[in-house]
């Protein structure tokens, strides 16, 4: 971070929800965890070091293959790509994405992570169908030009 100029983190403001009611114990766990501090620390060294932080949605990063874009198996740390054949570190491939996410059009901080996956699955199946990509606005044909490796994401 020492010559960053841009820091792209995935978001850690958020709360956790659930659907159905948690133990005392687990609450007091999820509520006591380090999250806010880590995300306040990094904002913190970010502005002493003059980097501008971008937060991102960091929905399905984790689990998507971050050359072809599809969803792949975790197994532990590891993300086995079903279209590649490739295995990447989980975290690594994680970080690939998160970056790429800063740039994205589609999927912005507070999309839900039900539309984020609709995205992704129609990303890849338009890939797979190989119909153009329909948004041609300035943005993103920028985000194509800085970002060659992602070209067969977007195409």
């Amino acid at each position: 971070m020492d010559k960053a100029a841009t820091v792209i983190a995935e978001d850690l403001t958020k709360r956790f929800t659930s659907r159905k009611k948690l133990p005392k114990n687990i609450n007091r766990r999820l509520a006591a965890w380090t999250k806010g501090v880590t995300a306040e620390a990094l904002t913190n060294v970010s502005e002493r070091r003059g980097s501008a932080l971008v937060p991102v949605n960091a929905a399905y990063t984790s689990q998507t293959c971050h050359q072809c874009g599809r969803f792949g198996r975790r197994s532990g740390d590891r993300l086995h790509c079903t279209r590649c054949g490739v295995v990447w570190q989980a975290d690594v491939n994680a970080a690939i994405n998160i970056l790429h996410r800063a740039g994205d059009p589609d999927i912005a901080l507070h999309t839900p992570h039900h539309a984020v996956k609709q995205i992704l699955q129609d990303r890849t199946d338009r890939h797979r169908t190989r119909l153009p990509v329909q948004d041609s606005s300035p943005a993103t044909a920028e985000r194509r030009a800085n970002h060659p490796n992602r070209s067969t994401m977007s195409k």
